[in-house]
């Protein structure tokens, strides 16, 4: 696919294909996208494209958002769901900017 897109897929095994993102959690991906838009962040139910136009407040806004999302998600999933606290899952992941400049392949 092309690098300069991504998805949140929230799964519990890792994601090589689209039946497996068909197999996903669609009601968290839902939840954390709802939250978003809570925080001013509008997120497309399908795949991000990041833009070269953001500025650096404009990722530091998305950043928090995200962090938002994340919190909230962790808060409601069962620990069995999502075993670690939502700081140490961020911390895991980097920051935007960084996801932004290495696209990786990351499981929630």
């Amino acid at each position: 696919g092309d690098p300069t897109l991504f998805e949140l897929v929230f799964t519990g095994r890792d994601v090589r294909d689209y039946r497996d993102v068909l197999q996903s959690d669609t009601n968290s991906s839902s939840r954390f996208n709802a939250v978003l838009r809570e925080q001013g962040l509008f997120k497309s139910p399908g795949k991000t494209y990041p833009c070269l136009a953001l500025t650096e407040d404009d990722l530091t806004k998305t950043e928090a958002a995200y962090k938002v999302a994340a919190k909230a998600l962790a808060e409601e999933m069962s620990p069995a769901v999502c075993p670690m606290p939502h700081e140490a899952i961020w911390a895991s992941r980097g920051s935007m900017t960084d996801a932004a400049l290495a696209p990786t392949t990351q499981r929630f």
